[in-house]
Formats: C-alpha cells, sequence, structure tokens
C-alpha cells in the first residue's frame, strides 16, 4: 500500500478517539506490516483495492475499537490475533475474498457490537462461542458457505436485533 505524505489520515478528533481513515479511494497493494505499530482507536481502510491477507499484527493494536477493511480484495483466513482485541467494538471484513473458519476467540472480544463478514468464502459451522458477545446488536454472516445449525445461544444475546 502507498500513501502520498498528502494523505496522511491519522487524525485526533474533539472526543480525544484517535482515527486512521482513508476509506474509499484507489489504494492498492498489501496492508504494510508496520501499521500494526499504529495505536489508533479507529482504523479505516474500506472501500479500496487493498490485496493481500489480514496481518496477525492487527491484532496487537490494543486501543482498536473499530475495524473497517470491508469493501477491498482481501484473501486468506481471519487471524486468530484480533481475538485479542477486547475493545473492539466493530469488525466489518465484509465484501472480500476471506476463506476458511471464523476464529472461536473471537468472542474475547466482550466489547464487540458489530460482526460483519457478509460476501465472503467462509466455512465451517457458526462458532458456539458467539453465545458470550453479550453487547453483539448486528451479526452479519450472509453469502459465505457456513454449514450446520445455527447456535441456539444466539437467541440469548438480548442486544442482537440485526441477523
Amino acid at each position: 500500500m502507498q500513501v502520498r505524505r498528502s494523505m496522511e489520515a491519522s487524525s485526533t478528533s474533539t472526543t480525544g478517539h484517535i482515527y486512521w481513515d482513508i476509506s474509499y479511494n484507489q489504494i492498492t497493494g498489501e496492508i504494510p506490516y508496520n501499521i500494526g505499530f499504529l495505536q489508533v482507536a479507529t482504523l479505516s481502510l474500506q472501500g479500496n483495492r487493498l490485496t493481500g491477507r489480514i496481518l496477525e499484527v492487527i491484532g496487537f493494536m490494543q486501543a482498536l475499537a473499530i475495524l473497517q477493511l470491508n469493501g477491498n480484495k482481501l484473501v486468506g483466513r481471519i487471524p486468530e490475533e484480533l481475538g485479542k482485541l477486547e475493545h473492539l467494538f466493530e469488525l466489518n471484513l465484509a465484501n472480500n475474498y476471506l476463506e476458511g473458519f471464523i476464529p472461536h476467540n473471537i468472542s474475547s472480544c466482550i466489547a464487540l457490537n458489530k460482526f460483519n463478514v457478509h460476501a465472503n468464502r467462509l466455512s465451517g459451522s457458526i462458532p458456539l462461542s458467539f453465545r458470550s458477545l453479550g453487547s453483539l446488536a448486528y451479526l452479519n454472516l450472509s453469502e459465505n458457505n457456513f454449514k450446520g445449525k445455527i447456535p441456539i445461544g444466539l437467541v440469548h444475546i438480548i442486544n442482537l436485533d440485526t441477523l
């Protein structure tokens, strides 16, 4: 990924929320490894033409609350390291080419409110561990290759209003 100096998007809002937003541009290439050293609350790279894998190092961005990588051309698996993001509020990986299973430790993201993996190539079953995501309000698993039963535990997520 090449970002010109004039395009740097790291900023601080009036609330002190540090974000890095270069969404809906024509950014190409892979996500650079050193992006994992950013300590931002929002990382929004959605709607670009990014390729390659989601880097495990993103799972070490301890301040990260919003991760938006949707609408790119990302491939591979969802890294288990994302389950280490205990402050993660929104995870949007929709409209990519991700495959494999949803890591079970995503349920460790206890603040998770929105989880969207719509239109990928994910498979396996819906993790039973989702039942522990009490803050989850939006869950979009559509247009993938999931099999098996809908976990009964999903009905016990009291905040879930979109499934």
